[in-house]
């Protein structure tokens, strides 16, 4: 599951601050065929793009893993049944001013369920995460 967000506080109305779900989709596109191709077809990698909403209670100030983690979770399951609609979740954020968050890139653990990726994505690092 895709879910891109807002800081809360962030002005959601700002076009500067409103992510493409075009530039997400289409960087997903790249990778979903990279693992096709790099599995002989035996991977594919699926996924539902959210819209942009705000990730309330996670400001940029110093946003953390797990805060953040089970504020998108909570977002995703009021909707979604994990296992059944989806198997894990992807938060594209815009950088933050300070923390683990305020540098470009993305972050994931082996075999987890929970993919931190900040906006605009790239192919290297968004292929990485998902790897």
């Amino acid at each position: 599951m895709m879910l891109p967000v807002w800081w809360d506080g962030e002005n959601v109305t700002d076009p500067a601050l409103t992510m493409d779900p075009n530039q997400i989709e289409g960087i997903m596109e790249i990778v979903q065929q990279y693992y096709v191709d790099m599995s002989w077809g035996k991977m594919n990698l699926t996924w539902q793009m959210l819209p942009q909403q705000v990730l309330t209670g996670q400001t940029a100030a110093a946003p953390d893993f797990t805060p953040t983690a089970d504020a998108a979770r909570a977002i995703v399951s009021a909707q979604y049944t994990k296992g059944v609609d989806y198997d894990g979740i992807a938060l594209v954020y815009f950088t933050a001013t300070s923390g683990p968050f305020s540098g470009g890139g993305g972050w994931a653990s082996v075999n987890g369920d929970f993919m931190w990726m900040s906006y605009e994505m790239g192919f290297s690092v968004t292929r990485h995460e998902v790897g």
